[in-house]
């Protein structure tokens, strides 16, 4: 029987990806947006840390720059931007969860020249002009973006010498409590409403060819963790679930199956014991100049 269900959990999730029906990260990052800093930005913060170090802080300094920050969330790396840039440069930060970017505008718009974007990031740069951007940096969110458009749309916006700066995590990120999330999804296809898509990147290496634009000058890249141990059942289980790392799965949950969902983690995590499902974010920096 546990061999069936995951054959019909896996052809149930098949089917929905060929009907275009996927679950909704915007949906999953509203209701996180007010727990998002607690969990999500403090547990990262040394990697934060360790990519605002590399962005070039005195080229940053130069006027008139026109400065993209894609899937700004709550603005671990935004508010430190519009403090750097000059007085008649613009910061244009996006994000496609509003209440997210009502997070950061509440720590950034005091400073003049940050303007709010909610939407899609790709589709955002659609419809910017070519050569346009002076540096456009992106942290924590390429994986929710199809990366051929995306570096197609990162070539032409991008004006030559312009800086480009990713952080992400990877593929294996967390891979101890997906594994738990995925055994209870796949055990009961009941639980699957939509399709998951969601594209983390190999590593630093991926990134830097196939998103960053061809011809550009690397300058770093390199695939680092950050990982911690939680004692109980509970604190990981908030992690889950108010931390946006799970962003897209719960969405893909039918609404009245949730809390059996919560009910399964719990009951595999208690057996498994929480010392051995460490919280372990892999991920990967890239910067480059175009």
């Amino acid at each position: 029987m546990l061999i069936l269900n995951k054959a019909r959990t896996a052809i149930k999730h098949v089917a929905l990806s060929v009907r275009g029906q996927y679950s909704d990260v915007r949906d999953d990052y509203q209701k996180v947006a007010g727990t998002y800093d607690e969990y999500y930005s403090h547990n990262l913060e040394a990697a934060a840390q360790q990519f605002r170090r590399l962005l070039p802080w005195e080229e940053l300094k130069r006027p008139n720059l026109n400065v993209v920050e894609l899937a700004a969330g709550t603005g671990a790396i935004t508010k430190t931007l519009s403090e750097a840039l000059s007085a008649d440069s613009v910061l244009t930060a996006v994000d496609i969860s509003e209440a997210m970017l009502a997070e950061n505008r509440r720590k950034t718009e005091s400073h003049r020249g940050t303007n709010f974007v909610v939407g899609d990031a790709v589709e955002y740069l659609v419809q910017q002009p070519a050569d346009s951007v002076d540096a456009l940096v992106c942290a924590w969110g390429v994986c929710y973006m199809p990366h051929p458009k995306l570096k197609k749309e990162l070539t032409r916006v991008l004006k030559p010498g312009a800086f480009l700066g990713i952080m992400e995590n990877r593929k294996g990120t967390l891979k101890e409590l997906e594994s738990i999330l995925l055994d209870v999804i796949t055990n009961d296809p009941r639980l699957l409403r939509k399709a998951v898509r969601l594209e983390l990147p190999k590593d630093s290496a991926y990134i830097a060819q196939r998103i960053v634009p061809d011809g550009a000058r690397v300058a770093e890249s390199f695939d680092s963790e950050s990982a911690r141990t939680v004692a109980d059942t509970e604190s990981i289980l908030a992690y889950v679930t108010k931390s946006g790392v799970a962003s897209g799965y719960l969405d893909a949950i039918a609404p009245d199956l949730y809390e059996e969902l919560i009910e399964g983690l719990r009951i595999r995590i208690d057996a498994i014991g929480p010392r051995n499902v460490p919280i372990v974010h892999r991920y990967s920096i890239v910067t480059a100049n175009v």
